[in-house]
C-alpha cells in the first residue's frame, strides 16, 4: 500500500469515527432531553423540576433572594374525560401548557408534575402582588372556551403559591404550594390560593 493510499484510508477512517461519535453523542443528548420532558406537552417533568428546585434553593442562599412555586391544577379534568373522552382531555392539558410558556420568562421552569397538575418556579421574586398578577394571567389566558373536533370545552383552574424562604424546607414547597391550589379548589376553583398568608383572591 502507498503512503498516499494509506494516509487516505486512515482520513476516511478518522471522518468515519468522528460521524458515529457525533451521532451517538446527539443520541445521547435527545435521550437524557427525553428523561426530563413531558411527552404529552413537552414542558419538564418532575424530574427536571426537583433539579432546578435544587439549584434556584443554592443560588438564592448566595445572593438572598426570594423565589416562588405556582402549583396549577386544571378544574374538573375528570368530568372532562369522563363525558367528552381522553383525548379532548390531552388538549385541554396542552392548552394548559401552552398558557404557561405565554406567561412564563426564560428564567423560569414550567413543568407537568402529574396528570392534571403542573408547577411554575419563579426566580427572583419581588413581591407576593407580583406572583398573584402572573398567576391571575394564567387563569385569565385558560378560562375560556375552546372548539376541540366540533365540541365546545370550558376550561378553568386553580392556582396555589408558595414561597421560598418562608420558614420550610425546599423539599416541602411543592406541598405547600398544592395545599394552597387544593384550597382554591376547594373554594369553588378557578382562584390564586397564596400559602404564605392563607388568602385567596377570586378570579370571576
Amino acid at each position: 500500500i502507498t503512503m498516499q493510499a494509506f494516509i487516505g484510508i486512515t482520513a476516511i477512517t478518522t471522518l468515519a469515527l468522528a460521524v458515529v461519535t457525533s451521532e451517538r453523542r446527539a443520541a445521547e443528548l435527545r435521550l437524557a432531553d427525553l428523561a426530563r420532558t413531558d411527552a404529552l406537552t413537552g414542558l419538564f417533568n418532575y424530574r427536571a423540576l426537583t433539579e432546578s428546585l435544587d439549584a434556584e434553593v443554592a443560588r438564592a442562599m448566595r445572593r438572598g433572594q426570594a423565589f416562588a412555586l405556582i402549583a396549577l391544577d386544571v378544574d374538573r379534568l375528570k368530568e372532562i374525560n369522563d363525558t367528552l373522552g381522553h383525548l379532548v382531555g390531552n388538549v385541554a392539558i396542552r392548552r394548559v401548557a401552552s398558557a404557561m410558556r405565554l406567561n412564563c420568562r426564560s428564567i423560569d421552569v414550567a413543568a407537568r408534575v402529574g396528570g392534571d397538575e403542573f408547577v411554575v418556579l419563579i426566580a427572583g421574586v419581588s413581591s407576593i402582588e407580583a406572583l398573584a398578577r402572573t398567576a391571575k394571567a394564567l387563569i385569565e389566558n385558560l378560562s375560556r372556551t375552546y372548539k376541540v373536533e366540533d365540541r365546545e370545552i370550558g376550561i378553568s383552574c386553580s392556582v396555589g403559591i408558595a414561597v421560598y424562604p418562608d420558614g420550610c424546607r425546599a423539599s416541602k414547597l411543592i406541598a405547600r404550594a398544592d395545599a394552597a391550589m387544593y384550597a382554591a379548589k376547594h373554594a369553588g376553583g378557578n382562584a390564586v390560593g397564596v400559602e404564605a398568608a392563607w388568602r385567596e383572591w377570586r378570579m370571576r
